[in-house]
């Protein structure tokens, strides 16, 4: 068996390890040949030896952007997806290097060897998008250090391969916003428990009232727990809350689609924006300042988070450290004030 102090090698890992240099050379490369068992048992031992293979290579990476779907879900390029989508593709084009678009269900991801399809795929790195608690198959990627990074959300344990914002301050932000001009009664509508922005942008909200010495009313809160996409959630919610709390004044909601939704609720209603009911969102796409009316938003640099994180992947396919990146929150959200939001209007809604 081979000394840890003497100079590590791929022959002398294939030595301490009793397999051939060609099996340790294909488990290094993520070579589907190799199970999953080996692989991560011989990506462990060159981790402890610290030794990295050299990268030769003349086929050019390729940088996957992952699309995670859940149950309900429509298969669908919405803005959102659109925009980051966009954003690892340009960061391919400006560094020559193949991206590819692979969508599955969530369940099915946590079921599958992945690091084998990947390299099936001829996939090197990952975009992973749309994640959630229910994103289990990280721990698997991290076990074969593989090159992936998260955008927005992760699973909740791998924040050091997280690419975000401070969602809960945004949160915060953008009802704080909405008490300086004057609203008190303020309802939310939100993603779904497993969606960790949602969470933390209800948990600011939840601290900027309370900091106003505003009392916390559980009612005006309703949190998506049947579809992930949410716009029939969203147009429901929204009627259901006028019913039951006409002294709402403003309505804060977490992501686009679901203000698309509300707007229509408010269009059913015969209820004017803002004069009547105030409306915040979150995410600023080029459509967002041509609805009717334009709408006030917490803007969330999606293409810029989606640029850097196609970057981060490709240092790490190409072996290299991320120094620069420390940590899960990168870049900050902005609020845009546009025409969607006014002070709060005198009595109840009849």
């Amino acid at each position: 068996m081979s000394s840890p102090s003497a100079k590590t090698t791929i022959y002398t890992l294939s030595d301490e390890l009793g397999v051939s240099a060609a099996t340790v050379s294909r488990a290094l490369a993520n070579s589907p040949e190799i199970s999953a068992e080996l692989r991560r048992k011989i990506r462990r031992l060159a981790r402890e030896r610290d030794f990295r293979p050299g990268v030769v290579t003349r086929r050019i990476p390729t940088i996957c952007a992952l699309v995670q779907q859940y149950t309900d879900t429509p298969l669908t390029l919405y803005p959102y997806l659109a925009t980051v989508v966009g954003g690892v593709a340009q960061y391919a084009h400006e560094e020559n290097l193949e991206m590819n678009l692979h969508i599955a269900h969530v369940d099915e991801l946590n079921r599958r060897d992945l690091v084998r399809e990947f390299a099936r795929r001829q996939i090197d790195g990952v975009v992973a998008l749309s994640s959630s608690t229910r994103s289990q198959f990280f721990a698997s990627l991290d076990e074969q250090d593989f090159p992936y990074c998260c955008l927005l959300v992760d699973d909740g344990r791998h924040p050091h391969k997280l690419l975000t914002i401070d969602n809960e301050k945004a949160g915060y932000d953008a009802t704080r916003y909405l008490l300086t001009v004057g609203h008190r009664r303020i309802a939310v509508l939100t993603t779904p428990v497993h969606v960790q922005t949602g969470q933390q942008r209800l948990a600011g909200y939840r601290r900027a009232l309370r900091e106003a010495g505003v009392p916390v009313d559980e009612t005006l809160a309703r949190v998506n727990e049947d579809k992930h996409f949410g716009l029939e959630f969203a147009r429901d919610a929204v009627s259901d809350l006028l019913r039951r709390n006409p002294d709402v004044t403003a309505l804060l909601v977490m992501s686009h689609n679901l203000a698309i939704a509300a707007l229509h609720a408010l269009y059913r209603w015969g209820l004017r924006v803002p004069d009547q009911l105030s409306l915040l969102s979150f995410d600023d796409f080029p459509e967002t300042a041509f609805l009717c009316p334009p709408l006030t938003v917490v803007r969330v640099p999606n293409r810029e988070l989606a640029y850097q994180a196609a970057r981060r992947v490709h240092r790490l396919i190409r072996g290299l450290s991320d120094s620069d990146t420390n940590g899960a929150i990168y870049l900050e959200g902005e609020l845009i004030v546009r025409e969607s939001v006014g002070p709060p209007r005198k009595g109840k809604l009849r």
